[in-house]
């Protein structure tokens, strides 16, 4: 037996075994192979006969705690187990059992320890039937096997705790088994179910079963680790749940084949359904956060650095993510006011939160907007930052400001006492959402074509009156539609001839119309001279919205002031009138007694020619004197009446400078003053587009008052380019239509008797001369210069006067620079130059006239030129004469006679003669009969009573030898 402890454990275990079957099968032979078999084996060994050990092996009697085998050879089997124990030991007996049971064994010293018995009776030497019992100490069994049923028993608690339920599935036939937690899982209780893999499928939700069919195929196949799955389940009740399915294969077979697999169940229904909540949550927070139309956005708490901002950021402040993220929301100077931000941390850091707290904010384009914010503080990777939504109240807020507006408009309605008063509030109402600083508001005559403006508020200009042709102020009243025009749009309009530019040039305008009943009575406009950014639609439709709503108080307050100023007019007419009339009566009963009075005095047989010469000269003078205070009163009454419109045509400056220069020189001379003419433009600058009548009459008034207030000296007039605009302006002013300058600017400067200081406003004003006291110093009704004004205003220009009493007067008025390149194409009109009788060929003359002293009067006015004087009076012999006198040089229409009138006539005339020249003489001294004399075929005009020296003059043009 010694050569055994050279064999390996193993080697021993496999030979102990081998040997127990043959001593189960075949009878011990001898007494050393038993010994040799006992004692190679690591189980006690025992035989007994009659419960009396007969052989015992070393490995019982240490087991047992003995010292050696021979202790407890003859001692009875029995003593060493407990009595339990000898029960069933008696039972294998009696059945002859080869049986295996546990019983307790008692060690020497009495100790207990557990055991493992495996009996067998066989046969023995000499045919003794012997028992063979083989012991093993279990000790370390029971104890691995109690901490194995703990551990079992903690687990299942822990699973218990935990409501897991788990199966364990024999895949081979489906048969499964589960804890009684998996079946209360769904409400059932473990005798309640049938543990298959049927009574399984049978729970699975129709829509989940082929997922756990793919995921189950997955794991049998070895592609994934684990079988994995959620699913619903039907519990006793009907209801569906959601459940987590943990499982695995722990055997295969030689193919590979699973046989056995076991896993877990949990229910995951509240879980999953908060998760899917939670996930739904999400998903709108994150629909809510992307597609809001307000300003959401995280930034961090320090710094104001963003980290992420949704859709309604970008559109409400202008920026885009590249612009935003990774930045300070003072880099970007988004607060208008930073102590905003400050109070917003201040509120967040004590409360955590901030509700409704409004703002103002600048936007990427710098435009100042009003938010109503809300915000939060979250933890972000354990670093607080803000989260907050802003909604741009911005138009709320507009519209509160509109509401308060017209609020404040309609009631300045009832306290301010004139139209400028309440459009001066309109203009501070507006100025505090709109820059208003260039402001005004103007209402269309159709009649006259003309613009009035009670309200001008403007850094550059100031009109009261002007003509509405061709203008952006009439443009927007035809349309009946609001216009933005910038410097690009001008000149677009001034190209295509629908704008003549007007005052100083604006780099942006905007108008609306005032409309009331459908029809446009005016334009409220405003303009900027500096920044053609200044407006923008959304500020167009303000205005529109702003105009449509006072428009109607407008035009009240526009008839309320109207009845206003014709009853102050009355009440001042009762002051003025006396004064007024009497002067009137002054200017026309002087100058009637000195036609009457000479008159008569001409009759007297025994004056000489040189008396006679004096009283003619007396009678020309007063004539004059009435004709022009006859005139004035005549254009003042159209003023007033609106009845005075303006027409652009093409006028040479110089030629008609130097025809007024002709005309006042005698005059002029005659009172020892020296005229001078400053024609300070080339020939190439010369020809501009104005009305020329106007200029003309303005400049008549001026020169004639100059040579009135001044006895000695010199009278100096002319004109002269101006340059008004800003460099960006001329930049702006379309070259088709100005040079260098905008205007040109006239002047009449003389050394005569001045203007006193406190006078020197009053002067343009109507009737004021009579309303001097010293007013019988000088003759004349005192209206030449507020017509002049008028005219003026109309033109697009303004008037002023720079004057110290006793050392002469110097009166200035400048009108828009029009210019037109002068064409090289010869031209009917003739250079104004005084000529006299003998330089005017002899000519066929017919004069056509119903007045028969008027036919006399042109006759020997006419004869030292006139190589054959013919006379019609009518239109329709007119025509007569001229078809039979083909030769006729000049023709004097009177354009208002019975049958047919001159218009009419010289139409007839037209039709077969082009070439002959027809002047117009005519009563009608209306503004606008020169221009439709011209348009009838005339060549020229010339208002009754005729001037004997104009016509002259006129003649000698046409026909200068």
């Amino acid at each position: 037996m010694g050569n055994l402890k050279y064999k390996s454990k193993k080697q021993l275990i496999e030979e102990v075994k081998k040997l127990r079957s043959e001593i189960a099968e075949k009878p011990i032979k001898s007494e050393e192979h038993f010994r040799y078999l006992a004692d190679a084996s690591t189980e006690a060994i025992f035989l007994t006969k009659d419960e009396i050990c007969m052989e015992v092996n070393q490995v019982a009697a240490k087991m047992f705690g003995y010292d050696n085998a021979s202790e407890l050879t003859g001692r009875l089997f029995t003593d060493l187990i407990t009595t339990r124990s000898n029960k069933i030991a008696k039972e294998h007996t009696v059945k002859n059992l080869l049986n295996h049971y546990e019983a307790i064994g008692i060690r020497k010293n009495g100790t207990k320890f557990p055991i493992s018995i495996r009996t067998k009776t066989i046969p023995h030497k000499d045919n003794e039937v012997v028992r063979a019992v083989s012991i093993v100490d279990i000790t370390d069994f029971k104890q691995a096997k109690k901490k194995l049923i703990q551990k079992n028993e903690h687990l299942e608690l822990v699973m218990q705790g935990a409501n897991i339920g788990w199966w364990d599935r024999d895949i081979s036939s489906g048969k499964e088994t589960y804890n009684k937690i998996l079946p209360e899982l769904l409400g059932y209780s473990l005798n309640e179910v049938k543990p298959n893999i049927d009574w399984w499928k049978d729970k699975i939700h129709p829509d989940d079963l082929e997922q756990v069919s793919i995921d189950l195929k997955e794991h049998i196949d070895g592609k994934t680790e684990f079988y994995l799955n959620k699913h619903r389940l039907k519990t006793k009740t009907g209801k569906w749940k959601w459940f987590y399915v943990h499982g695995k294969i722990f055997s295969r077979d030689k193919d590979g084949k699973p046989i056995r697999m076991i896993g877990t169940l949990r229910n995951i229904d509240k879980q999953y359904r908060a998760e899917d909540a939670l996930k739904l949550s999400e998903e709108k927070f994150r629909k809510a956060f992307l597609t809001s139309p307000d300003s959401i956005n995280i930034n961090r708490l320090e710094d104001g650095m963003y980290i992420s901002i949704n859709k309604g950021f970008t559109e409400i402040m202008g920026y885009t993510e590249n612009d935003v993220l990774g930045k300070t929301s003072l880099e970007l100077n988004l607060w208008k006011n930073h102590e905003d931000r400050k109070k917003l941390v201040h509120g967040l850091k004590s409360k955590g939160v901030v509700e409704n707290l409004e703002i103002k904010f600048l936007s990427k384009s710098k435009q100042i907007k009003d938010g109503l914010m809300s915000a939060k503080i979250i933890e972000l990777n354990g670093i607080p930052h803000i989260i907050s939504i802003t909604k741009d109240i911005s138009k709320r807020k507009r519209i509160e400001q509109i509401q308060k507006i017209l609020y404040n408009i309609s009631k300045a309605v009832t306290i301010t006492e004139t139209l400028e008063d309440l459009v001066s509030q309109i203009q501070k109402e507006l100025s505090t959402i709109i820059n208003t600083t260039n402001f005004y508001i103007a209402f269309y005559d159709q009649k006259t074509d003309m613009l009035s403006l009670p309200f001008y508020s403007d850094e550059k200009d100031n009109f009261s009156y002007v003509s509405a042709k061709n203008t952006l102020s009439k443009y927007v009243i035809k349309t009946k539609k609001s216009l933005l025009a910038n410097i690009n749009l001008k000149k677009k309009f001034a190209k295509e001839g629908k704008l003549n530019f007007i005052g100083s040039l604006s780099k942006v305008w905007l108008g609306v119309p005032l409309i009331i009943e459908e029809e446009a009575i005016g334009v409220l406009a405003v303009q900027s001279y500096t920044d053609e950014n200044a407006y923008n639609k959304s500020d167009v439709k303000l205005l529109e919205f702003i105009a449509d709503q006072i428009s109607i108080l407008i035009y009240r307050k526009k008839i309320q002031e109207d009845l206003v100023s014709a009853l102050q007019k009355a009440k001042e007419s009762d002051r003025l009138k006396t004064a007024f009339l009497l002067n009137l009566s002054h200017e026309i009963r002087t100058p009637m007694n000195g036609i009457i009075g000479f008159t008569n005095l001409l009759i007297e047989p025994e004056l000489t020619g040189e008396e006679q010469h004096k009283y003619v000269e007396v009678i020309q003078h007063s004539s004059n004197r009435m004709l022009n205070t006859i005139t004035n009163l005549l254009n003042i009454s159209m003023i007033e009446a609106k009845q005075v419109s303006v027409s652009f045509f093409e006028v040479n400056i110089k030629e008609e400078t130097q025809s007024l220069f002709n005309f006042f020189k005698p005059e002029a001379e005659e009172k020892g003053i020296k005229l001078i003419l400053k024609n300070s433009l080339p020939e190439k600058e010369i020809i501009i587009k104005t009305d020329k009548e106007k200029i003309i009459s303005i400049l008549t008034y001026l020169v004639k008052n100059a040579i009135k207030y001044t006895h000695h000296g010199n009278i100096e007039f002319g004109y002269v380019l101006t340059d008004s605009a800003t460099e960006s302006e001329k930049d702006s002013v379309p070259v088709e239509a100005v040079t260098e300058a905008v205007e040109i600017e006239f002047f009449v400067k003389d050394t005569g008797v001045g203007i006193p200081k406190d006078r020197q406003k009053a002067i343009f004003d109507r009737f004021v001369q009579a309303d001097i006291e010293d007013k019988n110093v000088y003759e004349g009704t005192g209206l030449g210069l507020a017509i002049s004004k008028a005219y003026v205003e109309m033109l697009g220009g303004k008037i002023w006067v720079k004057s110290e009493e006793g050392k002469g007067s110097q009166f200035y008025f400048s009108i828009p620079y029009i210019k037109i390149e002068k064409e090289e194409s010869i031209t009917k009109e003739k250079k104004s130059v005084i000529v006299s009788e003998n330089q005017i060929k002899k000519l066929k003359i017919l004069i056509v006239d119903d007045e028969k002293d008027v036919n006399k009067h042109l006759s020997l006015l006419l004869k030292n030129i006139g190589k054959e004087i013919l006379i019609a009076e009518s239109g329709a012999e007119s025509i007569n004469i001229f078809k039979n006198n083909p030769d006729i040089d000049l023709i004097l229409m009177d354009m208002r006679m019975p049958e047919m009138s001159g218009y009419d006539a010289t139409r007839k005339i037209r039709q077969c003669n082009k070439d002959v020249i027809i002047i117009a003489q005519t009563a009608h001294a209306l503004y606008g009969d020169r221009e439709k004399a011209i348009e009838a075929g005339c060549d020229d005009y010339i208002t009754k009573p005729i001037d004997n020296k104009k016509l002259m003059l006129m003649i000698g043009r046409w026909f200068q030898v």
